[in-house]
């Protein structure tokens, strides 16, 4: 049994690394696509928007 694990032991190593990067891509494609169809919903509040603060707090470039 141990011999057979220590054989076997690259393959099973690039293997969990192969699944978790796996699993890591597919939780980040699933955010990321989530917030591009998020960003394409209209946000309409009925008004113009106001500068932001630090807009408002850096002064003008020349």
């Amino acid at each position: 049994m141990r011999r057979a694990l220590f054989s076997r032991s690259l393959g099973l190593v690039l293997g969990a690394i192969f699944m978790l990067s796996w699993l890591a891509q597919s939780i980040t494609g699933v955010a990321a696509y989530n917030e591009h169809q998020l960003g394409n919903l209209p946000c309409d509040n009925g008004g113009p928007r106001s500068p932001s603060r630090l807009a408002q707090r850096t002064p003008p470039t020349e």
